[in-house]
């Protein structure tokens, strides 16, 4: 069925959502179904018809984040429904009040981690017994949270039950309680020893992290802290240190291998380039198996399982390992795994087939493997910006392909998101939705054939989206759409001929390679596969 495209009619002033219900909805949608139903059942202990009021906010943005509309229009629609408020202000009490209700309705509900829900309950009945003086029962909590806390490697925890500990070795009487107090001080000094230790791992990763984003070398500092902790490893002295700070330190290695990698000039025919790019891979490999040995540990640090798995692959990818990338999707096969599956997985499989330009490979990936539905049934558990970034590149493979129907659905999810969370990315993707919905004949009603590029230059105008570069891309497409025919006249080339060498000037462009490549087919008579082959060396 052909799309339709209503005319826009002049843009009102409409209320833009407040930070406090934008903090609402990332947690509203961070969300599992099962929390949300907890959530639903913790609500009838509040109180009659005076909480209904909270329970319809909460119903009414949960509704929106599945309806996948705008959710930049979210605050108007909420102010339309009138029972919620006819004001922005009208929503802040209500919003603050729900935030921190669902708070702590996670807090009376099980997780899906059910070592550190029993941890943190832990904690809260230490503090209440020692609080009514039940110093028996209160020991022998410490005990069994202390035996948790280092299973999941915990130090802070540790450190803090340690020192209830401390305070009631007083309560203790004669010659036990001198022995304790020197078992609980020995005890005290390594706890802190091992904190330093990954305080100071976690600092340089970090650090690495910045500058591995960055693609610069490392400081100088930097580089002799990578030379000491890679001296240990080889040594086989991080081999006994507590999973967390062993976990830091491999994941610094492999990430400052993959730096040197980057900025490696060697002449040796890219061996020694290759090398270097290889240990990152094995090393990042030990970090994944830390995960495997320590399965407690790793329930409970998904978000750093996550980051690790996405490097892993990414530069499994670049080294062509393709059958370490096959045993870790055979390891997850399974419901358990299908959120990694598809957000990290899925994800660099499509950056795989985009960089090696095999398109048809990449569609018959996605559709094979289901794909679309995977990813639109965990969009809700995914980092946003990965969300964004898998639509973007699902787009692309239908866009080359010039399946723009298809392309113009995934486009349009990226584009509907928050412009802050990848702002480069959202004026790109609203582009190219533009760009999609054109080629499939959406617009041919319309009386003035530019309007849609003028609606959209004045959207990110007022958003403050739209610098020089961006002007001239939509000057481009607003010539297309208004008279493709007339684009070989002397102005239109000359018009690309300056897009493009802002792109060789700045790198940062050649992100809008889609749109170029778009413009030169149209310019060429070409299809917008045989224009994107010109970019496959940036």
């Amino acid at each position: 069925m052909k799309k339709e495209v209503e005319r826009e009619k002049p843009i009102a002033k409409k209320a833009r959502n407040s930070p406090l219900i934008s903090r609402l909805v990332s947690l509203i949608r961070s969300l599992t179904p099962v929390q949300k139903g907890d959530f639903k059942k913790y609500v009838k202990f509040w109180g009659g018809e005076r909480v209904q009021k909270y329970v319809s906010l909460f119903d009414a943005v949960n509704e929106f984040i599945s309806s996948d509309r705008d959710m930049e229009t979210l605050m108007q629609h909420l102010l339309e429904q009138k029972k919620l408020g006819t004001r922005p202000g009208d929503l802040t009490q209500p919003a603050s009040y729900l935030y921190g209700k669902i708070l702590e309705s996670m807090r009376s509900t099980p997780d899906e981690v059910p070592h550190l829900t029993r941890l943190n309950a832990l904690m809260q009945d230490i503090v209440f017994l020692h609080s009514k003086n039940l110093f028996e029962d209160c020991l022998s909590l410490i005990e069994e949270a202390m035996q948790l806390a280092k299973t999941l490697d915990k130090p802070t925890y540790q450190l803090e039950l340690l020192w209830w500990k401390g305070q009631l070795l007083g309560w203790k009487i004669g010659g036990e309680g001198v022995v304790g107090f020197a078992d609980w001080k020995r005890e005290q000094d390594m706890m802190l020893r091992h904190l330093a230790d990954v305080t100071h791992l976690n600092a340089i990763a970090t650090e690495t992290q910045v500058f591995l984003r960055k693609r610069t070398p490392l400081p100088e500092a930097l580089d002799e802290q990578f030379t000491q902790t890679l001296e240990k490893y080889e040594q086989g002295q991080l081999d006994p240190i507590p999973p967390r700070a062993r976990l830091r330190a491999l994941n610094f290695l492999s990430d400052a291998f993959d730096l040197k990698h980057t900025h490696n000039k060697s002449t040796s025919g890219g061996l020694v380039k290759k090398a270097m790019l290889e240990r990152a891979v094995r090393i990042q490999g030990e970090a994944i198996q830390l995960f495997r040995e320590h399965k407690a540990f790793a329930e409970q640090e998904q978000t750093l399982f996550s980051i690790t798995v996405s490097n892993y692959i990414n530069r499994c990818f670049r080294l062509s390992r393709f059958d370490l990338v096959e045993q870790l999707e055979a390891e997850m096969e399974g419901t358990r795994n299908e959120l990694t599956r598809y957000q990290h997985l899925a994800y660099h499989h499509l950056l795989h087939y985009l960089a090696a330009n095999e398109l048809e490979e990449g569609r018959r990936y996605v559709e094979e493997n289901h794909i679309a539905k995977g990813v639109e049934k965990h969009k809700h558990r995914m980092q946003e910006n990965r969300y964004m970034a898998l639509c973007f590149s699902i787009g692309q493979v239908y866009y080359v392909l010039d399946d723009f129907d298809r392309a113009s659905d995934w486009f349009g999810k990226a584009a509907q998101m928050r412009t802050d969370i990848r702002p480069d990315l959202s004026v790109l993707c609203k582009t190219l939705e533009l760009i999609c919905l054109w080629e499939y004949g959406a617009f041919t009603r319309y009386v003035d054939l530019g309007s849609p590029v003028k609606n959209l230059r004045r959207l990110l105008h007022k958003a403050r989206l739209d610098d020089d570069f961006v002007k001239k891309i939509l000057v481009a497409v607003e010539n297309v759409f208004r008279n493709p025919r007339s684009i070989h006249k002397d102005s239109f080339p000359k018009m690309m001929s300056d897009i493009k060498a802002d792109m060789e000037k700045d790198q940062s462009k050649y992100l809008y390679a889609l749109v170029f490549a778009w413009l030169e087919a149209k310019l060429n008579q070409t299809p917008v596969s045989k224009e994107i082959l010109k970019f496959d060396h940036k």
